[in-house]
């Protein structure tokens, strides 16, 4: 039984970093997706980092840089990754 598919469907994802973003939340699903993205062919996720400017400061201090602007409206069958944030980055 093969996992290989002709043409993969693609979904699209939305991963929004809110400023203090826990990296560990932003981290842990992308790296699930990476991976289903290597062990199978049916569906390819595609990941679009997004946030309200173009780097934003982590709960570490850590800047998570090169984010797309937010969209206006999203493309059908997208999923919307919405990471944590706290009150106050580790300084």
């Amino acid at each position: 039984m093969s996992l290989k598919a002709a043409q993969p469907e693609i979904r699209p994802v939305y991963a929004v970093v809110p400023p203090r973003a826990l990296l560990l939340d932003l981290a842990g699903p992308l790296e699930v997706l990476r991976k289903a993205n290597q062990l199978q062919d049916r569906i390819r996720y595609v990941v679009h980092p997004v946030g309200a400017s173009a780097a934003i400061g982590s709960s570490v201090g850590l800047t998570v840089a090169g984010l797309a602007p937010l969209p206006e409206r999203l493309p059908a069958g997208a999923a919307i990754l919405l990471c944590g944030q706290v009150d106050s980055a580790m300084t």
